[in-house]
Order: structure tokens, then sequence, then C-alpha cells
């Protein structure tokens, strides 16, 4: 199969993937193997360079972090509160840090309630405005009809 690619295409693909070809789509990976067999010197001088870089990079590693520096991030990670109850300034520490039993099914009924009734004053409000709209509508329609019957009992 013979691909033509543009030459500045390749060099962006050596820039983006590298010297190793193994990386390299199928046909661009022909194409440039292609420019390889046909001894083009600037792709040649590319490639090098590009290689020499894959080299430098794939030497780098990272060391493992040391035991004082793990140590250091331990230390410096907050901490919990640890201060007795009557310390603290909330509703759970006035109650000696133990809510009643029936705290959390009273909270769940208020919620309840107040879902309930948000519910149904936007289904009133919104049945209002559905009556309001289809009787301004009626008398859109019929108003003609009122008006003539005036006219006509005028002209008598």
């Amino acid at each position: 199969m013979n691909v033509s690619i543009d030459r500045s295409r390749l060099f962006d693909l050596l820039e983006i993937y590298g010297a190793d070809l193994n990386r390299w789509a199928d046909d661009e990976r022909r194409a440039a193997e292609a420019l390889i067999e046909a001894d083009d010197a600037e792709f040649a001088q590319a490639l090098d360079e590009a290689r020499m870089l894959d080299d430098v990079l794939g030497r780098d590693e990272v060391a493992p972090p040391s035991i004082a520096l793990e140590t250091r991030i331990l230390n410096s990670a907050p901490t919990p509160n640890t201060s007795p109850i009557g310390e603290r300034r909330s509703f759970f520490a006035l109650t000696g840090g133990v809510l009643p039993r029936w705290a959390s099914a009273a909270g769940m009924a208020l919620a309840l309630v107040g879902g309930v009734g948000v519910g149904y004053a936007q289904t009133s409000a919104d049945t209002e405005q559905a009556y309001a709209e289809a009787v301004l509508s009626y008398v859109d329609q019929d108003w003609t009809a009122f008006s003539g019957a005036g006219e006509e009992g005028g002209q008598s």
C-alpha cells in the first residue's frame, strides 16, 4: 500500500511520537520507512535527533521518596479534633454528645412535611394560573358576541 503523506506531517509525527516507528500508525509508519529507504538526509537527521531525545528521556528516573519526606508529609497532615466535648459549641455538644432517638425521626418528619407543603403550594399556584388563563381566553373568544349584542340593541 503506497501512502503519500506530506513531509511536514511526518516531521510533526516525529516530534509527537518520537523515533520509535512502532509507536506510529501503520500508514504513517510506511511513509516514514519509505523516506528512510530513500536516504532523505533531512529526515534522517531529524530521526537521529529524535532518537537522542528519546534516549535522554528514557534515562530519566524518579527516585522513590525518602522516609524523611514521608514523615514530614504525614506530620503536616491535619489531625482530627480531639478536644473534649465540653469545649465545642455546637448543638450536638450541648446535648452531651448524644441525641435522643426521636431527634432523627423528628428531623425526617419535618423535612417530609416541608416538602409536601412546598409541593402543594406550587401546584396550587400553577392551578390558579391555568384557571385564570382559561377564563381570559374564553372571554377573548366570546367578546365579539357580547360587543355585537350591544350594538344591535342600541340600533333598535
